[in-house]
Formats: structure tokens, C-alpha cells, sequence
């Protein structure tokens, strides 16, 4: 069952709806059916002692492409599974030996976020894996470096935002969209300058759309709340939906 299948050091957990678990430990990934505590699947990371440090499932809407287990490593290195049948599909680098923090995909898209070594977003093509773009961490949060990144759906207007933390406690929101041309757009939408105590590096970031609220964890083992994001989102959102 699960509590067996986890008895190695787990170094990431990812959740997918409300009854898939995905987790990391050295040299592999599992998913698991939680209704029924069973291991569906085992994913073998390439490269011996492969430390998993980041997780994504992703859907890229076509239902030919089926769904994906991007599984992000401490050596830099991303890996890309079939989720159903458990194959590997291709591994490449990141652009450097650093670890990756964060992947965030928002379903139907053909892009995936990776988050590196806390200074660097890049975005990749989900079909090349080819990088289409690099944002520094500075340019992405005013300054700080980034310990955390999710991306989220708000609607009333339907609006894919990227959500940014900070080492220093600060959080972003930055709305993603298409130009006519197909080139991506990510403008800031919401600058806080303090979410979580004191200051703390925010380590986990989870979006709960019945509520328009973002919880926040940190460093000091503090989970703060912020309420109604779209009500923070000034005019980035409202222009959009005047469009």
C-alpha cells in the first residue's frame, strides 16, 4: 500500500484532482490511486541517482498528446513520462546543472514553467522541448528571488495567471496570455510585498478557486491566507475583459 511504497526518503509530492498521487524519491517516480491505496505506476528517472525535486502533470488538450508526468531534477535536468503507459517520452537539460524549484502548466496549454535555481523561468514547448523564453527572477518579482511558482484559472473573466513567491516573503501575480502572433504575454497583474510571517521564504503555494483564495506556507511553518486575488488584480484583468 502507500504508507510501504513511501518508506524511501520522498523528496517531492504532487496531487492531481482528488484521487491521484504523485511522489519522487531517488531514482524514481510513483503514481498512486488514492481510493484504493494502490501503486498504478513507476516511472524510472534516467541517470543514476536521479533526485526528483519538482513535479507537473500536464494535459496539453489534444486528446492524441494524452497526458504528461514532467518530472523536474536536482541536476537541472527535466524528464517527460507518459503518464499512462509509464514510458519515457525524452529528457533534456534546463540550461544549466542547476536544481529545479517549481513546474506549472495550466491545462489545455502547450507550454510548460520551469523555475530554476530560484533565479530563472523558463517556458517550454510541450511537442520540441525547446525553450521559447527566459524570464530572470527579477523581472518576475520585482527584485526578489523566487522560491515557489503555481499557475492557476480564475474566472469572470477567464484569466490563466502565474503565481510568483519570493524569498523574502513577497508574492506576484502575472497574467499569461497569447499575442495575435502566438508569442506568449505575461504581464503583472498584483505586487505583494508581504504574504507570508516575517518575511519568510515562501515554500508552497495552493490556489482554492471556491473561495478566490491563495494559501500560502513558508519557511517558518506558518500557512497565511490571502483572500479574494481577483479583488487585488486592478486593472490587468478588468481591461482584459472590457477587450
Amino acid at each position: 500500500g502507500l504508507r510501504q511504497g513511501l518508506l524511501g526518503s520522498v523528496t517531492v509530492l504532487r496531487l492531481s484532482g482528488a484521487a491521484s498521487l504523485f511522489s519522487g524519491s531517488i531514482g524514481r517516480c510513483m503514481f498512486w490511486d488514492l481510493p484504493s491505496n494502490q501503486l498504478k505506476r513507476d516511472f524510472t528517472l534516467p541517470g543514476e541517482g536521479a533526485v526528483p525535486s519538482a513535479l507537473a502533470v500536464v494535459s496539453p488538450g489534444a486528446p492524441s498528446a494524452g497526458t504528461q508526468l514532467w518530472v523536474g531534477m536536482d541536476s537541472g535536468s527535466i524528464a517527460v513520462f507518459d503518464a499512462t503507459s509509464g514510458d519515457m517520452v525524452r529528457s533534456f537539460s534546463c540550461h544549466g546543472e542547476e536544481a529545479l524549484v517549481a513546474l506549472a502548466h495550466f491545462p489545455g496549454d502547450s507550454v510548460v514553467f520551469a523555475l530554476s535555481a530560484h533565479r530563472r523561468v523558463s517556458v517550454w514547448d510541450m511537442a520540441s522541448a525547446e525553450c521559447i523564453h527566459k524570464y530572470p527572477a527579477e523581472l518576475m518579482t520585482c527584485g526578489a528571488d523566487l522560491s515557489a511558482m503555481i499557475a492557476i484559472r480564475v474566472s469572470e473573466p477567464d484569466t490563466s495567471l502565474l503565481i510568483l513567491a519570493g524569498i523574502d516573503g513577497s508574492l506576484c501575480a502575472r497574467r499569461v496570455s497569447r499575442r495575435p502572433e502566438g508569442k506568449l504575454n505575461c504581464v503583472l497583474a498584483a505586487f505583494f510585498e508581504c504574504v507570508s510571517a516575517n518575511g519568510a521564504p515562501i515554500s508552497y503555494l495552493k490556489y482554492h478557486a471556491a473561495t478566490d483564495s491563495v494559501l500560502a506556507g513558508d519557511a517558518s511553518c506558518t500557512v497565511s491566507l490571502l483572500p479574494k486575488l481577483k479583488n487585488h488584480l486592478g486593472t490587468a484583468i478588468k481591461t482584459q475583459a472590457e477587450l
